[in-house]
């Protein structure tokens, strides 16, 4: 069995909290892992950080920057490819980041032998875009079942400001990896 990470091991992956060791004591005299480390291992991890940037989502250019169980924070460096007619950016760019953001922060806390699928998502546009990145943050407000529910905030870096510019309510299906049918390859 893969050794889980201490709370001072976290501390790099789960985006600098300070965790001290002596705070968290268990009955034996131990250390109690926090709750959202409970499960979640390096491999698993790394795993999720690799999983998320591939094909159409690493073409645009989303990472997974900071992970913790049932949160995902992801970035995107904004390219002129990014812009719409108006030199905002544009909403699919948004919508996608929200929607596959949530879905990873679901991953983590499904068995390694899930994969997760969106059933549907609504987003809400709250003000134009144009900064030079984007910040999304997502969390499972629901989870425990084949349903969850994940929520996204995505913030518009601007200098040194961000400002929410879009949410996002998305739900996601838990989904044994037996079940899914494979897809036929389609050449180019």
């Amino acid at each position: 069995m893969e050794k889980e990470f201490t709370p001072l091991e976290s501390s790099a992956i789960y985006g600098g909290q300070n965790i001290n060791k002596a705070s968290i004591p268990n009955r034996k005299g131990g250390v109690k892992a926090p709750s959202f480390l409970t499960g979640f291992t390096l491999k698993r991890i790394q795993f999720l950080k690799k999983d998320y940037s591939q094909g159409f989502i690493a073409d645009v250019g989303y990472k997974a920057v900071n992970y913790q169980r049932g949160y995902l924070e992801s970035r995107l460096k904004i390219l002129s490819r990014h812009r719409q007619q108006d030199h905002y950016i544009h909403a699919g760019v948004i919508a996608t980041m929200a929607d596959h953001t949530a879905g990873y922060a679901a991953f983590s806390l499904v068995p390694e032998d899930h994969r997760i699928l969106t059933i549907e998502f609504k987003i809400n546009f709250l003000q134009p875009a144009y900064g030079n990145a984007l910040v999304c943050k997502s969390r499972i407000l629901r989870g425990g079942g084949q349903i969850l529910v994940g929520e996204s905030e995505v913030f518009d870096r601007r200098g040194d400001k961000e400002e929410l510019v879009a949410k996002a309510i998305v739900t996601l299906r838990s989904i044994h990896q037996s079940k899914i049918k494979p897809v036929p390859h389609l050449k180019d």
